[in-house]
């Protein structure tokens, strides 16, 4: 039976990528997991001989997937069908007239993928296949999308054995969850509103695990490994009635009962959320802001959230004493100084444990990414022209970009620490300099990675290392 073997670039485990191998595995087919650099990865697969490789690309990771791509091909075996799915390719299937690129996956993974290795077992054609893009003797079949999964119970449970080669990942004391799948919001820099318009005829967007499912997912994980914490990865965790949800937390905290984090909207929180929330067992909660001045974004980033539901909620959760950050951007287009700084203000009102702060990042066919290309402030947005620098630098031809991006390095900072704001003030003012880099990434480990995860100091030191060697080979 066809074998299929999996590379990615990093070391945490991906849930894209194990629900594929979970469905691969229900019918007989084996896989298995490459990680990082080319050494191992070339031992792993002259081993295991797959018959495809799969990449899950997100945008700006594309250009590693091009390099492995042509490895794979080049270097282990040109027979190999290389197959990349995830976010970028979702958008941008034009990926495959790339030469070593022979299918793109678009959207959800699990049916066309395994469709296509039975296919394969029994050598029939595979150019048709819905959600798939097809490369074969030069010419590129265009499938349509095939209706999202709306019974994400049929589901198999993430295989997370995938991982166990790695230790380093698979004794993770932390563990991905998701309850559900979609988003019902519009935000102008995200690519949900876009995604959703692909599924327009394809039934409901946003849909749901029961709750038996998901207490019997989390249940074995408890039982195969040394599960500490729970991650629940929901774009909006509490987005379903109160009745549900409550009787979750209910369930949960009797039959998981462990610490979990969750990413909920400020305007969904009232005093009974919060407390039942808390009761079951929630540890830190993720909300997000965004853009400190209100109207921008409201009208802009259409993220229809006010000052006062977020200074409510900060105060709610401070008073059942659960730990919280808000995800915030600088560098949006036409922000002035003092607009960033207006946000790192009002996060000092709203007292989170951290204020996360990332440089705003253009991403082709999003609203927000195509008015930075139509008012000059990028000279081109496309397939190949984003990369994964939010920590980092800032494409925007705006004049007081590199303040902004010095800013970025000191914000968690300003917004714990206000009174900083006169010499930051300052210090933004110089050139960047890789000090500021290394001061923001230092900080971001003391205020936040080690709380977040819920780890021990060891276990962040060897996080810390990993990251550490990942970013300088990457250069």
């Amino acid at each position: 039976m066809a074998k299929v073997a999996f590379i990615q670039s990093f070391w945490l485990e991906k849930l894209g990528i194990m629900h594929i191998s979970s469905m691969l595995k229900r019918h007989g087919h084996q896989t298995c997991m490459a990680i990082y650099d080319k050494k191992s990865i070339r031992k792993k697969l002259l081993a295991f001989k797959p018959d495809i490789v799969g990449f899950q690309c997100t945008t700006g990771m594309q250009g590693w997937v091009y390099e492995m791509a042509r490895f794979v091909k080049e270097e282990i075996d040109k027979k190999i069908l290389v197959l990349v799915g995830g976010a970028h390719p979702t958008y941008f299937p034009e990926m495959i007239d790339r030469e070593h690129i022979d299918l793109i996956c678009r959207g959800e993974g699990e049916y066309p993928t395994l469709e296509l290795v039975r296919r394969l077992d029994a050598k029939r054609d595979f150019t048709d296949i819905e959600n798939l893009w097809v490369k074969r003797e030069g010419k590129i079949y265009q499938n349509p999308m095939r209706p999202l999964i709306e019974d994400l119970d049929g589901l198999p449970f993430p295989d997370r054995e995938l991982y166990e080669d790695y230790k380093f990942i698979h004794a993770a004391p932390y563990k991905h969850s998701i309850t559900s799948r979609g988003c019902a919001y519009n935000c102008t820099f995200c690519y949900n509103h876009t995604y959703r318009n692909m599924h327009k005829a394809g039934g409901k967007y946003v849909r749901r695990r029961s709750i038996d499912n998901i207490i019997e997912d989390l249940q074995e994980q408890k039982r195969k490994s040394n599960l500490e914490t729970v991650l629940f990865l929901d774009d909006n965790f509490n987005l379903v009635s109160r009745d549900w949800f409550f009787s979750f937390l209910d369930r949960y905290k009797r039959k998981i009962d462990l610490p979990f984090f969750c990413s909920v909207r400020a305007d969904s929180l009232d005093d009974e959320m919060v407390k039942r929330i808390k009761e079951a067992g929630c540890y830190w909660i993720e909300m997000g802001l965004e853009a400190g001045n209100e109207r921008y974004r409201n009208e802009v980033l259409k993220k229809n959230l006010k000052d006062e539901d977020l200074l409510r909620a900060g105060s709610l959760l401070r008073r059942y004493k659960i730990s919280f950050d808000t995800t915030n951007m600088i560098g949006l287009p036409n922000e002035t100084v003092e607009d960033a700084i207006y946000g790192l203000k009002l996060n000092a009102r709203i007292k989170p444990d951290v204020a996360w702060y990332s440089i705003f990042q253009p991403y082709p066919k999003t609203e927000l990414g195509e008015y930075c290309l139509s008012e000059g402030l990028v000279e081109r947005l496309d397939r190949d022209s984003v990369k994964a620098q939010f920590h980092t630098t800032s494409p925007l031809n705006q004049s007081n970009i590199k303040e902004l991006e010095n800013l970025h390095k000191f914000a968690h900072v300003a917004a714990k620490m206000p009174f900083l704001l006169p010499l930051i003030r300052l210090l933004i003012k110089l050139p960047p300099n890789p000090l500021f880099l290394y001061f923001q990434r230092f900080t971001y480990l003391i205020f936040y990675h080690t709380k977040y995860n819920r780890i021990n100091l060891r276990r962040t030191v060897e996080e810390t290392l990993v990251a550490l060697k990942y970013y300088r080979d990457k250069g």
